[in-house]
């Protein structure tokens, strides 16, 4: 995903219906303590997550659908938002 284009993991080819496989794909876009968050993976992050939001319910496992909710903290649909407020929304969350 160089150039963040949207490309079907193997998990997703295999399973269209798992939430968590667009999770894993927003969270990986997302910014890590090493990088920031690269402006060109704003949409398709917030596209994978909604996909996840959509997937999530009854069947999902809970543990799944905590971390799904936390994640929905660490991105704003405004690409300008304050990523430190962002950040701590999500390190809370995951708690």
């Amino acid at each position: 995903m160089d150039d963040y284009t949207r490309d079907e993991s193997e998990a997703q080819k295999l399973d269209p219906n798992c939430a968590i496989c667009f999770w894993a794909e927003s969270l990986i876009l997302g910014p890590n303590i090493n990088v920031p968050m690269m402006p060109e993976a704003h949409e398709p992050s917030l596209a994978a997550l909604k996909k996840a939001m959509e997937l999530a319910g009854p069947g999902t496992p809970e543990k799944e659908m905590f971390l799904i909710k936390a994640l929905s903290k660490r991105y704003s649909a405004d690409p300008k938002a304050d990523r430190a407020v962002l950040d701590k929304a999500y390190a809370t969350a995951m708690k």
